[in-house]
């Protein structure tokens, strides 16, 4: 199947995957609901991060208001980014989640920038909990001394990276986190929610480095 494109993704069918243009970089972008895909995903990030450094991976989470009480504001995707490599998993809509994914999020040398909220909800709806995290509007505060709040990651991108988040925008298609199937736009939203956590994680582990 040719790939087909629309603005800044492009999806390819033989791998699974999208390729998200952002930043200057081509994030190779999985969304998935199959074990197996994610397994194989995070088996290539514990390959090429072998080493014995420390590392961070940018963390989000996506739900909608749905009417349906069984989804109405439980996590429908977790995204996870790290360099030039994003994981969409569609919690919802798998049947077990696989070991490999728990026990990426419990490897001690990896770190997940994310939100507090964000985190509780992981492990209050699936159990699921991170061994080390850091909530990044901690970190931004310390670094920069701004203050920002759940939903301003937008607003500090744009300042301090001159980068902009594409989002969805109103149409209410475009924000339903619990489809099934994910339209390129959420994809590229995604994608670019979880890449900014990691760029300003590492920006600021980079700069400690240093100095």
């Amino acid at each position: 199947m040719t790939p087909c494109s629309i603005n800044l993704v492009t999806y390819v069918s033989s791998a699974f995957k999208y390729l998200v243009k952002y930043d200057g970089k081509t994030i190779k972008t999985t969304v998935t609901n199959q074990g197996a895909v994610a397994e194989e995903w995070v088996s290539e990030i514990l390959l090429v991060h072998s080493d014995n450094k420390n590392h961070v991976v940018g963390l989000d989470i996506k739900w909608d208001d749905s009417p349906d009480e069984l989804v109405r504001n439980k996590c429908s995707v977790l995204l996870l980014c790290i360099e030039t490599k994003c994981l969409i998993l569609q919690l919802l809509y798998m049947d077990t989640i696989p070991e490999t994914i728990k026990s990426f999020l419990m490897n001690s040398k990896f770190t997940f920038m994310g939100v507090n909220e964000d985190m509780s909800k992981l492990v209050s709806e699936y159990g699921l909990h991170c061994a080390n995290t850091e909530d990044i509007r901690m970190i931004v505060t310390k670094r920069w001394l701004v203050q920002f709040g759940q939903h301003d990651l937008e607003y500090l991108v744009d300042g301090m990276f001159t980068l902009e988040i594409k989002k969805p925008g109103n149409d209410e298609r475009l924000n339903k986190w619990a489809a099934r199937v994910l339209n390129e736009k959420q994809v590229l939203y995604a994608c670019n929610l979880a890449y900014v956590s990691y760029k300003i994680a590492h920006t600021i582990i980079v700069d400690k480095v240093r100095h």
